[in-house]
């Protein structure tokens, strides 16, 4: 007779254990009339409702805090303001946005330049917006020889200079020699005028290289 040979439990194949079933995530559906339903729970009915607003603020309250960014500014400008050197009450400081490299009008070609000296001091002549000559420290237009080579011109009386020096001829006269010698832009008048002298205590004479008619023009500008 056979035996049946019985196989132990070790040499039993091994079994793999089962992993657990995942389950999907499903967020709620919403439906009509604001509910909400989620799978395997009762439906529940919910409302959204709105934030609350801020209470308006009052004119005052209002004002306030509209000038709480100009308190701020005042109290930055006076910080700066306290941080600055002293300067004396007779000085007077200019700012431009143009480079001004000297304040002598016989060095001045630049516009910024100009525009300073322009409130410092007046020519002989001056342009108004209309295109007309306009007598400065002249009291009338040049008179003009029957051959245009002289020019003789009127100065204004009672004029002074900053420091109190009055204005006469002899003053006019070194001006307009000093530019013609030294001055940036002097070519423009010495290439015109061969000379100029006092020919009175409020009168002045050019001598020109040849007739030039826009005269009072050229004297338009700062000597």
């Amino acid at each position: 007779m056979r035996r049946l040979r019985r196989s132990s439990p070790a040499s039993a194949p091994a079994h793999a254990p089962s992993s657990p079933r995942r389950r999907e995530f499903r967020p709620p559906t919403p439906l009509n009339g604001g509910r909400f339903e989620h799978p395997g729970l009762p439906p529940v009915t919910g409302q959204i409702v709105p934030a609350a607003s801020p209470p308006p603020l009052s004119p005052a309250a209002a004002l306030r805090q509209q000038a709480r960014p100009l308190a701020g500014l005042l109290a930055l400008a006076s910080l700066i303001n306290a941080c600055a050197p002293p300067h004396p009450g007779t000085s007077l400081i200019v700012a431009s946005k143009a480079r001004i490299d000297s304040l002598d009008p016989v060095q001045a070609s630049r516009s910024g330049q100009m525009q300073v000296l322009s409130a410092l001091g007046d020519p002989l002549y001056a342009i108004t917006a209309a295109g007309a000559i306009e007598p400065r420290l002249a009291s009338g237009p040049p008179v003009l020889s029957a051959d245009g080579l002289r020019a003789r011109i009127p100065l204004r009386k009672g004029v002074r200079f900053h420091d109190g020096t009055p204005f006469d001829a002899a003053a006019m006269v070194f001006s307009l020699q000093r530019f013609m010698t030294i001055g940036t832009l002097g070519y423009q008048f010495s290439d015109r005028v061969k000379a100029v002298r006092a020919s009175g205590p409020f009168e002045i004479e050019l001598e020109l290289k040849a007739p030039f008619s826009p005269l009072p023009r050229l004297l338009s500008a700062i000597f």
